[in-house]
């Protein structure tokens, strides 16, 4: 039989402490633990539960060198012997390396937890441990782990039945469902787990529902309902005193502010969640704060002054390693590079896109990257030298672009990469290439459907219209010339 009894609640701000979590109240602090360790009046478990209420808040707070040295103690003390103990150690180990961005060290304490969790035959435990692992699995885009980390937490959560793991699980999907592009669904999920929070008064989590809905809302051009979502979220952070929270709902603020045309306000949102990453020491953090400076810098014309801010990105993502953020800095950097005129600095970005690519990943994030790598390389001028290369490469990124978007069965995205991709078989084949040319450019036309109810906003459904019918009118011609 699986143990459900054990509890697991969010700390809640009551009445009577508003800004402080009654939680926080409750937890003992570093020198009460080790009094207590040396005391030897409390049992494992009674330790273990008391050392958790402390880790668990130097963990919200992203207080890393508290909770080394919470560890260092647990590791240190008899009840680290226990199964209890371990689980414990192990969870929180994970932690403190997912939040220093050290994703495979975390994976493997985490799964050592869930595999503590099942010797204990908690479900409850066993829950928590899939969210985390499917947590972890989502900072570094695997979605399919994350998908069976979140429907073996579900199985879990049926048995235990606890709500705070409930809203956890849904803000988890609803993440899920962010990175695979499926937006209104998204939408739906963060609203419900919005709306449980509510109910229970988890405020951590209505926080993380907010965020979500913030950036569904982005995607669906609702600029208003965008920032008032990021607004309420920031607010929670704020008073549970989330700092990390409050960083990652400032970045998102300011791409926010970037799609509205408010350099000025967006520079100040980065620079703010900059200075709190920099205060947590927060290498993670710290990475995604200066790419989007440098993002910002870019588009507002000052390419100079972003390449710094690029290549640093590039630095500190080649130490930590997650290949999908990587490609993303170089991308970045290449574009930068190219506005500078130094065109051979920007094909190699791009060439590192390419490279940093792998055929088991399938996140949505790489199409945008492959088709821009793509769109690069089939520009290349003659004195590029050999420019068939780079015509196959950029056939290639765009056929594996096609098969990601087919894969997660969003075709939202595939009209433009067919275009580009009839460019790439004719500037490849040539005439050869014209019937599959032409292929390409009507499942185009097809795709975009009707222009009084386009599939995609009507300005870019226009213009992929006339890029379609331009190139059906380009392959006539040339039947026309291979034929006299």
């Amino acid at each position: 039989m699986f143990r459900t009894d054990r509890a697991l609640t969010e700390p809640k701000i009551t009445e009577k402490s508003p800004t402080l979590m009654a939680e926080l109240l409750l937890a003992p602090s570093l020198q009460e633990l080790q009094n207590a360790a040396k005391s030897g009046r409390l049992t494992d478990e009674q330790f273990c539960n008391f050392w958790r209420k402390a880790a668990s808040q130097a963990s919200l707070r992203n207080k890393r060198e508290l909770l080394t040295r919470l560890l260092d103690l647990l590791d240190g003390s008899a009840a680290r012997q226990s199964q209890w103990g371990r689980l414990l150690f192990h969870q929180y180990s994970g932690l403190l390396f997912l939040s220093e961005g050290q994703f495979s060290k975390a994976n493997t304490e985490l799964l050592a937890q869930r595999q503590m969790a099942w010797d204990l035959a908690d479900a409850t435990e066993l829950a928590l441990a899939n969210l985390e692992l499917a947590h972890s699995s989502l900072q570094i885009f695997h979605l399919e782990q994350a998908e069976g980390f979140l429907k073996d937490a579900a199985h879990w959560i049926g048995v235990g039945g606890e709500p705070a793991l409930q809203v956890k699980l849904l803000n988890r999907r609803a993440e899920l469902a962010g990175q695979q592009h499926l937006t209104t669904t998204s939408l739906k999920l963060a609203r419900h787990a919005l709306a449980l929070a509510r109910q229970y008064r988890f405020r951590l989590e209505q926080a993380t529902a907010w965020h979500r809905i913030g950036i569904n809302l982005m995607h669906h051009r609702d600029w208003e309902g965008s920032e008032q979502a990021l607004r309420d979220c920031l607010r929670l952070r704020q008073t549970v005193r989330d700092q990390y929270g409050q960083a990652e709902t400032l970045l998102s603020l300011a791409n926010l502010q970037m799609r509205i045309s408010q350099p000025d306000a967006a520079l100040q949102s980065i620079n703010a969640a900059l200075s709190i990453m920099e205060k947590l020491a927060n290498p993670f953090g710290i990475a995604q704060a200066i790419y989007l400076k440098a993002v910002l810098l870019y588009k507002n014309g000052q390419s100079q002054a972003a390449l710094s801010w690029a290549i640093k990105t590039v630095e500190m993502r080649l130490r930590q390693g997650e290949p999908t953020r990587l490609a993303q800095s170089f991308s970045n950097l290449a574009r930068i590079y190219a506005e500078l005129g130094q065109t051979q600095q920007a094909l190699i970005s791009q060439l590192k896109v390419l490279e940093l690519y792998r055929p088991a990943i399938t996140n949505p994030q790489w199409v945008e990257l492959l088709v821009e790598a793509g769109d690069y390389l089939l520009r290349q001028p003659p004195a590029q030298g050999d420019l068939q290369q780079y015509w196959h490469k950029s056939f290639e990124a765009y056929r594996t672009a096609i098969e990601i978007i087919e894969h997660h069965q969003n075709l939202f995205y595939l009209a433009p990469v067919l275009g580009r991709m009839a460019r790439a078989l004719l500037k490849l084949d040539g005439f050869d290439a014209i019937p599959e040319a032409i292929h390409c450019y009507e499942l185009q036309l097809n795709l975009l459907g009707d222009i009084d109810s386009p599939t995609v906003p009507v300005e870019e459904a226009i213009a992929q219209r006339a890029e379609a019918l331009t190139g059906l009118q380009v392959c006539a011609s040339l039947l026309r010339r291979r034929q006299t």
